[in-house]
C-alpha cells in the first residue's frame, strides 16, 4: 500500500496464489487472486475504485467495483452515513455477467447515557444476464442499558422483487442480556 498526502490518496494491491495437491477423492482448489485499487479519503468523503481478477479450478472472473461513503456528525452523539457501491463481474469461459448497485443510509444517535437509536434503509439492484432483482431493507432499533442489563428492541423489513415473484419479510426481535463480570 502506498499512501500520499497524509493518506488522502491510497494505492493498494494484493496477490494470492495457492497450489494444492492431493488425491482425487479430496477436493483441493488452485487459486490465483489479484486485486488493485485506489481510494480517496478527505474529511467526510471516502471513495474508491478496485479491480480484481479471480481464477480457481472451478470459477474465473474479472470484477470492477467503485464505492463512495459520506460520513457526517450532525449532532453530539449522532452519526449519519450515506454509502453506495457499484460493481460489474464478468465470468470468463461463459458469457455471464452481473451488475450490482446498492445504496444505504445509516443513522445512529446516543439519546442519553443509556439509550441509543439506530436506523438503516437500503436498496440494491442486481442484474444477472438480464434477470433483475431488487432488494429493499430497513431497520429500526433501540438499545437501553442499565448497569449490567442491556435490552434491545429491533424491527427489520426486507422486500425482494424479481420479474416472477415478490417476497416480504418482517422481523421484530427483543433481546435482554445480563453481564456477570
Amino acid at each position: 500500500e502506498l499512501a500520499f498526502f497524509d493518506s488522502l490518496l491510497r494505492i493498494y494491491g494484493q496477490a494470492r496464489r495457492v497450489r494444492n495437491s492431493g488425491t482425487i477423492s479430496v477436493a483441493f482448489q488452485n487459486l490465483n487472486d489479484r486485486s488493485a485499487g485506489v481510494s480517496l479519503n478527505y474529511k467526510w468523503l471516502e471513495a474508491g475504485l478496485e479491480r480484481q481478477t479471480y481464477d480457481t479450478d472451478s470459477i474465473t472472473y474479472n470484477a470492477v467495483r467503485s464505492y463512495e461513503k459520506l460520513t457526517f456528525r450532525p449532532y453530539s452523539g449522532g452519526l449519519l452515513i450515506f454509502s453506495g457501491e457499484q460493481s460489474e463481474t464478468k465470468h470468463l469461459g461463459g458469457q455471464e455477467s452481473q451488475k450490482t448497485t446498492s445504496y444505504i443510509c445509516r443513522y445512529q444517535q446516543s439519546v442519553s447515557y443509556s439509550l441509543d437509536i439506530y436506523a438503516m434503509a437500503g436498496i440494491r439492484h442486481e442484474d444477472l444476464d438480464s434477470v433483475e432483482r431488487d432488494l429493499t431493507s430497513a431497520e429500526l432499533s433501540l438499545s437501553y442499558t442499565i448497569g449490567k442489563l442491556k435490552c434491545d428492541l429491533s424491527h427489520t423489513y426486507e422486500d425482494e422483487e424479481t420479474a416472477s415473484e415478490t417476497r416480504q419479510k418482517r422481523r421484530t426481535q427483543i433481546r435482554v442480556e445480563r453481564r456477570f463480570w
